[in-house]
């Protein structure tokens, strides 16, 4: 998180006038939207800057600065409670350039994993092993149902919920989020036994969870954690997190013998890995 001082109004005034050369055009902010649900604690605000409107999320804590944030609910400013506006307002002019950069990089990241239409609508989309998926509700219905592969999965392949069309949208994340997370329980046994076989050692159990901090986790005693969120990515940072995990059963540390398993396991880990440093667990919008 960025850490600013406190700003003062205070600014020095020239003394006589001095030719100034042209001003390069202010950098044009991504689309920010008010969060459907505010994250607890927050308040959403509109402020004009450099003649752009930017919509932030204000959080007030015990913190000495002004600290600045992007993630999936956009701009999130965390200020003392003795600040005032007018310095909040004044850290977004001064950040202004800063702010754009980390929100079209964001934004970049979203269309990268097809995070950035989510929509929890009918016709809305989300995003399976790396391609966009088409909701459809259908009152009718009396299962959720899938039309594609479900581990080889095509963009615009449909995954039906039995719901009105008008449902709410809480509601229908509630159960899509029930699905997915049943084939990422389906799709995780299936390449911890594959990963396992290769290895030639057993592993004890699953445990599927949702931290914050990590995708993944292998015990001393052989139990391993996956973050099934992973089930948005595509199949290759996936299996590079499980592959990653199963060579942890043959080597505790992330010494070179450890590295020289996980390629053993995944020849071409290298590229799976640098896509999921682009993403931490805590910054996928669907959770």
């Amino acid at each position: 998180m960025a850490q600013l001082p406190l700003f003062n109004d205070a600014s020095a005034t020239p003394k006589k006038a001095v030719a100034q050369p042209s001003t390069p055009a202010a950098p044009t902010l991504p689309t920010i939207t008010q969060p459907q649900r505010l994250p607890a604690g927050t308040s959403w605000h509109l402020h004009t800057v450099q003649g752009q409107e930017l919509g932030y999320l204000l959080k007030r804590s015990r913190r000495q600065s002004i600290g600045l944030r992007v993630n999936e609910h956009g701009l999130i400013i965390t200020a003392p409670t003795w600040v005032s506006m007018a310095q909040v307002h004044d850290a977004l002019e001064q950040k202004f350039a800063w702010i754009v950069r980390k929100l079209l990089e964001w934004e970049e990241r979203l269309q990268q994993l097809a995070l950035g239409k989510s929509q929890w609508c009918d016709n809305g989309s989300i995003p399976y092993l790396g391609v966009a998926i088409t909701l459809k509700l259908d009152p009718e219905a009396f299962t959720t149902h899938f039309s594609g592969n479900h581990f080889q999965p095509n963009a615009g392949d449909i995954l039906t919920l039995p719901l009105a069309k008008d449902a709410q949208s809480s509601r229908v994340q509630d159960l899509a989020q029930i699905w997915l997370q049943d084939q990422a329980r389906h799709y995780c046994i299936n390449r911890l036994n594959y990963y396992t076989a290769k290895l030639g050692l057993p592993y004890r159990g699953l445990r599927l969870a949702n931290p914050a901090k990590r995708w993944g986790s292998c015990s001393s005693d052989g139990m391993i954690m996956l973050n099934w969120r992973l089930i948005h990515f595509p199949v290759a940072a996936v299996d590079y997190v499980i592959a990653h995990e199963v060579a942890h059963l043959k080597e505790m540390n992330h010494s070179p013998a450890f590295w020289r398993e996980v390629e053993k396991l995944m020849p071409d880990y290298v590229t799976a890995r640098n896509l999921l440093k682009k993403h931490h667990p805590d910054t996928l919008p669907l959770l």
